[in-house]
C-alpha cells in the first residue's frame, strides 16, 4: 500500500477507481482493508474513485504514543486528501470515522463535496458515557491485550440476543472480525482516548455550523447512535438529511451493505452541480 507523510505521521492508503472521489473513514479499531470486503468494491462499481486509509494507531499507518484526539485524526485526513491532490470529495465516515468527517467538514469545507456520517452523529447517552471510559481504561491497563476481547466487545454490543444464540452467526462474525491483526496497545488506547474526549463538546453549535451537504445515516438498532438522536442532529444541520436503515444495528455497513451503498450513492447523485451529476 502507498503511504504519504502528513501531520507528522505516515498514512497508509489505497486509491482505486474512476469518477468522483469518495474517501471512506474507518471506525475505531477498524482496518482499511475491511472495506474491501464490503463498500469499497461496491462503490467503485457505481463509478466512484474510492480512497481508503488506516487511521493513526492502525498499522501500517504510524502508531504514535497516546492520547489521540478526533481533531488530530481530522488533520490526518486533511493532510491525506491534500497530499494525493483530491478535488472536493465525498467523505463517508463510520462510527469514529463519522466524527472525523464532521471535524473535517467544519475545518475545511472547501475539501468536502458532501459528508455522510454513519452510526456516529448524536448526543451521547448514558450507555456510551459508561462504556467509552471503561474501554479506554482497559486499553491502558492491559498489555498484552487479550486478542478476543475486542471481538467480544463488538459482538456483545452490536449483535442482537437472538443472533448471539445462533452458533453459526457468532462463528461467522468471529471469523470476519479475526481477519484484522489486533491494533497495538498504543493505537487501541489512543483511539479510545479520542472517543472519550469527543463526548465533551457543544454538539448543537457544531452541527449548526456545518456548511456542507450532509447525510446522517442511522441504523434502527444502533446502541451507539440511536436513530432518534441521529435524526435530531440532522435537523440542526443546515443542509442535513436523515435516513435510517431498518433491521440492523451499529454493524449496519456490514450487515446490510446493499442498503448502505444505495443510500450513499443516491445522496451523492442527488446533489446539485457537476460533481453530483457525474457520479
Amino acid at each position: 500500500m502507498p503511504e504519504v507523510s502528513a501531520n507528522d505521521i505516515d498514512i497508509s492508503y489505497t486509491d482505486a477507481g474512476d469518477g468522483d472521489p469518495l474517501v471512506l473513514v474507518n471506525g475505531l479499531g477498524q482496518s482499511a482493508s475491511s472495506w474491501e470486503l464490503t463498500l469499497a468494491p461496491a462503490l467503485r462499481a457505481e463509478g466512484l474513485r474510492v480512497v481508503t486509509w488506516d487511521l493513526r494507531g492502525i498499522p501500517p499507518t504510524s502508531v504514535p504514543e497516546p492520547p489521540y484526539t478526533v481533531a488530530e485524526m481530522a488533520l490526518d485526513c486533511i493532510g491525506l486528501v491534500e497530499a494525493i491532490g483530491l478535488p472536493p470529495a465525498h467523505l463517508v465516515g463510520y462510527s469514529l470515522g463519522g466524527w472525523i468527517v464532521e471535524e473535517v467538514a467544519l475545518r475545511r469545507p472547501d475539501l468536502v463535496r458532501s459528508a455522510v456520517m454513519m452510526g456516529s452523529t448524536n448526543t451521547h447517552g448514558a450507555y456510551e458515557k459508561l462504556r467509552y471510559p471503561l474501554m479506554a481504561e482497559l486499553a491502558r491497563r492491559l498489555d498484552p491485550y487479550p486478542n478476543g476481547l475486542d471481538v467480544l466487545d463488538v459482538l456483545a454490543n452490536y449483535l442482537s440476543r437472538k443472533e448471539l444464540q445462533d452458533d453459526l452467526t457468532v462463528e461467522m462474525w468471529v471469523g470476519a472480525l479475526g481477519i484484522d491483526t489486533p491494533p497495538p496497545r498504543e493505537g487501541r488506547q489512543g483511539q479510545w482516548d479520542a472517543a472519550v474526549s469527543w463526548m465533551d463538546r457543544d454538539v448543537e453549535a457544531r452541527w449548526r455550523g456545518m456548511e456542507v451537504d450532509t447525510l446522517v445515516l442511522a441504523f434502527e438498532h444502533d446502541v451507539d447512535s440511536p436513530p432518534d438522536r441521529a435524526a435530531a442532529a440532522a435537523e440542526l444541520i443546515t443542509r442535513g438529511r436523515f435516513e435510517m436503515i431498518p433491521g440492523v444495528g451499529h454493524l449496519g455497513p456490514f450487515q446490510d451493505m446493499d442498503s448502505v451503498k444505495k443510500a450513499i450513492v443516491d445522496f451523492a447523485r442527488g446533489l446539485d452541480g457537476p460533481a453530483g451529476e457525474n457520479v
